[in-house]
């Protein structure tokens, strides 16, 4: 099973909000996350969680800018949070 048919067969993660955009980046963890742990798992660690995305068509991304979002996701599980998206300046690899 590739990875996008992976991220497909997890309903969960859409909060009721619909679907996700597009994640075209790697994920990156920015910091440990809260110290209450996995909701669902019960797991002590869990990681807040930065990748680049698609722009979901009511955030404007500004010449020069990719969108982003951040969120909180559990190791163990299948779990995360509902994503805060954003935009920063493009990096240069």
């Amino acid at each position: 099973m590739s990875t996008n048919e992976q991220r497909e067969f997890i309903p969960e993660r859409d909060h009721g909000y619909g679907n996700s955009p597009k994640a075209f980046g790697e994920p990156v963890v920015v910091s440990d996350g809260p110290p209450q742990g996995c909701p669902n798992c019960g797991c002590k660690k869990v990681f807040q969680i930065s990748v680049a995305v698609e722009a979901p068509p009511q955030l404007r991304v500004p010449e020069g800018f990719e969108a982003f979002c951040v969120y909180v996701g559990c190791p163990a599980c299948p779990w995360a949070s509902p994503a805060i998206n954003s935009s920063r300046p493009k990096t240069t690899e």
